[in-house]
């Protein structure tokens, strides 16, 4: 079975800086894979070269089959490949309920439609279905009527990955999910994605420092250091390679 993220020797400088140096890995359609290494070791850049807010240098990267770099990334949104950042990136002064429903495409928007209710009804009422139940899935309920900057650090997390599931998400990267998340509420949210593969048949490709965390729910670990590969496994075997805590805490 085709996996369903490749990147095939992707490289990307800036100035005389190489952020990523020929990273190849790939993704099973299913798993939870992690990302982790130092700051400034490239990962963050990986993903925007995967999602199309930064085209490659060299290299390729193929979704589904199909190779994306070089498009935008709405055109790879579009497709399920869906980003999500440190810092969530929400309508701050909407309420939640509204972030829900303003990412799918709807025909009632639709100049030409929108004063024939009959022909975009059926569909209103089908995504609002869809989002009140994801909002139950994340476990936002009650919090429908908030204004998106009113929610908590992890709720805010919560409600920018959701988002990406109205339009049909298949693979999720997650950039630092558990970041400034106190350990409850960072357990309970990879929690949430562990429920989401599960029921779902979802993929996710996290970025996270917090080992001790990240370590009890992926499958697979790559650890990127100074732009290149520098390992890749199970949790167990590469969180005990010599070469990645010399890259952690130096010799």
């Amino acid at each position: 079975m085709r996996p369903i993220l490749e990147v095939k020797g992707v490289s990307k400088s800036f100035g005389g800086v190489r952020a990523l140096d020929k990273v190849s890995l790939s993704i099973e359609k299913g798993s939870i894979v992690g990302l982790i290494g130092p700051n400034g070791s490239g990962k963050t850049t990986l993903f925007n070269v995967i999602s199309g807010f930064y085209p490659p240098d060299e290299g390729e990267v193929y979704f589904e089959g199909m190779r994306i770099d070089g498009m935008n990334p709405n055109e790879i949104f579009r497709l399920g490949l869906v980003r999500s950042f440190q810092n969530p990136r929400l309508f701050q002064t909407m309420s939640v309920w509204e972030n829900v429903l303003v990412v799918p495409k709807q025909r009632g928007e639709s100049p030409l439609l929108a004063p024939f209710r009959s022909r975009w009804e059926a569909e209103e009422m089908k995504i609002g279905k869809r989002g009140k139940g994801l909002i139950g899935v994340f476990g936002l309920n009650g919090s429908e009527r908030k204004r998106a900057s009113d929610l908590s650090g992890g709720q805010m997390k919560l409600l920018e990955s959701l988002r990406g599931m109205m339009e049909g998400g298949k693979l999720f990267l997650l950039d630092e999910p558990a970041a400034g998340v106190a350990p409850r509420l960072a357990n309970e949210i990879f929690g949430f994605i562990k429920r989401l593969r599960e029921e779902r048949g979802l993929t996710f490709f996290i970025i996270e420092h917090r080992l001790e965390i990240l370590m009890n729910y992926v499958d697979y670990v790559y650890v990127l250091h100074n732009g290149r590969l520098l390992a890749e496994g199970g949790p167990e075997e590469v969180v005990k390679e010599r070469k990645v805590i010399d890259a952690y805490i130096g010799d």
